[in-house]
């Protein structure tokens, strides 16, 4: 009986050595499998890891091109609470429905890409395309139907984000958001260091005076249905109305113009807080270019002002005297020139300078065609003789 015992063990042994080898083998022969295969072969001569695949660093190169093609707005702030009758619902919008009542229960909701959003035990609502306000009536509505004892809410948690073209000397795709504006792209190009277009052009067009620089003022913004908005940053900022700087929608193209400011532009001066050069726009008036120009300044007579505007038919230039008040609405034309003149005051702080041999040099006050030198001489206190004839005489006006 021991024998027989001693027997089975020994063959069990055995049994599970071959077993082993079996299984052993079995790897190798894939291994050898592989080390055969033609494949394999030309890859790791060609220094390439059998393991990882061909284009291995491709997401990578994705990553970095995605990076610098791309503006993210998840961290940019917004300018106050959104206009529900202004926001339009869009796919990837995050919104919360609330239910109150003999049910109390919040859950998130996500716009699909076809512009609806699946309720439980509701169904399915289309709201793409709508504005906030009636997007929640539609909602709210729904889920009354089926919840009529409950209050119900649909609130707007996270605007999505879509994918915008942009269209000029620097062309590209951006990511923006609903409650994005233009300026925001500007800012990404005017600061696009690496746009080699953008670098050569500019190169190839210096100009002493005028430089080239993007356009603020011509922009086009061609919706998805064709239509076309005018966007004029400084107009915006003069009037604070949406109409010329207005926010993203999916399909925007934005059409950004290069501008070379001696083909195009208009010229005030004078009274004005920041005189100097400006693009012109199609329908500019007074009103709009003394705003461009900060406003008038505190010795501004804005009874008088003098426009030139050159004659066709001559090299002159024809005079035109404006009143604000009067001609806010006056149309300005390109390459026109407006001189805001200061009112005329006698109480101003005027000094001289009295400078060489004299005991007490420095600034003294004086008055309008009243002061003689007669009465600096003695404020100075004596002249010494052998510099009367070489004696400087400086008035500053400060």
């Amino acid at each position: 009986m021991k024998k027989i015992i001693k027997f089975s063990l020994l063959l069990s042994v055995i049994l599970t050595v071959f077993n082993f080898s079996n299984t052993f083998s079995q790897f190798k022969s894939r291994e050898s499998d592989q080390v055969d295969d033609p494949m394999s072969n030309l890859m790791n001569r060609s220094g390439t890891n059998s393991r990882v695949g061909i284009n291995a660093d491709a997401p990578d190169i994705f990553d970095q091109l995605s990076s610098q093609n791309t503006y993210t707005t998840r961290s940019m702030p917004i300018e106050g609470a959104i206009d529900p009758d202004v926001y339009i619902v869009g796919p990837n919008d995050l919104f919360t429905l609330g239910l109150y009542g003999y049910i109390n229960q919040q859950m998130p909701l996500v716009v699909s890409p076809e512009g609806s959003v699946i309720i439980p035990t509701v169904g399915e609502v289309e709201v793409s395309g709508l504005t906030l306000t009636a997007a929640k009536n539609s909602v709210i509505s729904a889920v009354k139907r089926r919840y009529y004892s409950s209050d119900a809410s649909f609130t707007l948690n996270t605007p999505r984000t879509f994918l915008i073209k942009v269209s000029g000397l620097t062309q590209g795709n951006f990511e923006v958001s609903p409650v994005t504006r233009v300026s925001e792209i500007l800012k990404v190009l005017i600061f696009d260091t690496l746009n080699t277009s953008r670098v050569f052009y500019e190169k190839t067009n210096e100009r002493e005076f005028f430089n080239n620089q993007i356009s603020l003022r011509n922009i086009e913004l061609i919706r998805k249905n064709a239509t076309v908005k005018k966007v004029d940053i400084y107009k915006y900022f003069l009037t604070n109305k949406d109409e010329f700087h207005p926010f993203f929608l999916e399909g925007d193209l934005l059409k950004i113009p290069y501008l070379q400011l001696d083909n195009n532009f208009i010229n005030i001066g004078g009274a004005v807080q920041l005189g100097g050069s400006y693009e012109y726009s199609e329908g500019d008036d007074l009103e709009t270019i003394i705003g461009i120009a900060r406003g008038f300044d505190v010795s501004a007579e804005p009874d008088s002002i003098v426009l030139y505007r050159a004659d066709e038919k001559s090299s002159d230039f024809r005079m035109i005297d404006l009143s604000y008040e009067k001609d806010k609405e006056f149309e300005i034309e390109s390459f026109d020139r407006i001189f805001v003149k200061s009112k005329i005051t006698y109480q101003k702080n005027l000094s001289v300078l009295i400078m060489g041999e004299v005991l007490r040099p420095g600034y003294y006050p004086i008055s309008f065609k009243k002061t003689r030198l007669k009465g600096h001489y003695r404020d100075g206190r004596r002249i010494e003789r052998k510099s009367i004839s070489t004696f400087k005489y400086f008035i500053q006006k400060l």
